[in-house]
C-alpha cells in the first residue's frame, strides 16, 4: 500500500486562486498527477486565511482522532506575516505587528514539527513563493488615501515584499532547527523573468501558470526523496 501524505497548508496549497475580481479554487489535476507519479496518496487539509497557529490546532485535532500519514507536508507563513491594513491605514504613526510576530511564528512552527516528528512522521517544510508588494498594496487599499496612509507607515513599499521573504527565510530556518525537510519553491519563482506574471492581480496568490511551477518545484522534491515510494518505506520502517 502506498503511504499518506498529508498537507497541512493555506490559500496556496489550497490552490486559491483570484479571477475577475473573485476567488475560487482552481480544478487541478496536479495533485492527482503527483500522487500517481511517487506512488503516494494525498490527503489535502489546507484551508483559506490559515496561519501556523490554525494549522497546529486543526492538526491536534487530526492527531486526536488518530488521523494522519506518515509523511505531513506543511505550508505556512504567508497569513503570518500579515497585517492589519486598516488599522495601520487609520494610525500610520502608530505600532503595529503581524498577525504571528517572527519569534512566535518559528517557535509555534517548530513545536508543530516537533509534535508530528513525535509520532514518528516525517515532516517537510515548504518556502513561500514571492509576492509582488504593488499589486497588493493596491488590492488592500484600493482607495488612494488609504493607500498613501499606509506608505507613511511602510516608508518603502518594497517592505511589504521583504517582510514576507523574511519569514519564507524563517521557514528554512526551522526546517534546519528541527531537521525537517525543505522543499525550497521560492527559487523557481525567482529565477524567472516572468515572474510577476505568475501571480493573480492581487499580487500575492500564484495564478495557474504559478501552480504549475509549484507542481513542477514539488515533483523536482519528489524525484530526489520520494520516487518509487522510497522514503515512504525507509520511514515506515523506523
Amino acid at each position: 500500500m502506498s503511504c499518506c501524505i498529508d498537507i497541512f497548508g493555506d490559500s496556496i496549497m489550497k490552490g486559491i486562486v483570484l479571477e475577475t475580481g473573485r476567488y475560487r479554487t482552481l480544478q487541478s489535476p496536479n495533485f492527482a498527477l503527483f500522487a500517481e507519479r511517487f506512488q503516494v496518496r494525498l490527503n489535502n487539509c489546507s484551508h483559506f486565511g490559515y496561519t501556523v497557529r490554525k494549522g497546529a490546532a486543526l492538526l491536534q485535532r487530526a492527531l486526536t482522532r488518530g488521523r494522519g500519514g506518515e509523511i505531513a507536508l506543511l505550508e505556512y507563513g504567508g497569513n503570518d506575516c500579515d497585517f492589519d491594513w486598516k488599522a495601520i491605514a487609520q494610525n500610520p504613526e502608530g505600532e503595529h505587528q503581524p498577525k504571528t510576530p517572527p519569534e512566535e511564528f518559528c517557535a509555534l512552527y517548530a513545536e508543530l514539527v516537533r509534535t508530528l516528528q513525535s509520532r514518528g512522521v516525517l515532516v517537510v517544510l515548504m518556502t513561500l513563493p514571492p509576492i509582488d508588494a504593488e499589486r497588493y498594496l493596491n488590492w488592500v487599499a484600493p482607495d488612494e488615501a488609504e493607500r498613501r496612509s499606509i506608505l507613511r507607515w511602510l516608508g518603502d513599499v518594497q517592505v511589504i515584499y521583504r517582510f514576507q521573504e523574511m519569514y519564507s527565510g524563517l521557514v528554512s530556518h526551522v526546517a534546519a532547527e528541527t531537521g525537517a525537510l525543505l522543499a525550497d519553491i521560492r527559487p523557481s519563482f525567482l529565477q524567472r523573468h516572468d515572474a510577476r506574471a505568475l501571480l493573480c492581480s492581487d499580487g500575492i496568490h500564484p495564478n495557474e501558470a504559478g501552480h504549475q511551477v509549484i507542481f513542477e518545484a514539488l515533483c523536482a522534491f519528489g524525484e530526489r526523496y520520494l520516487r518509487g515510494g522510497l522514503l515512504c518505506a525507509q520511514n515506515a520502517a523506523h
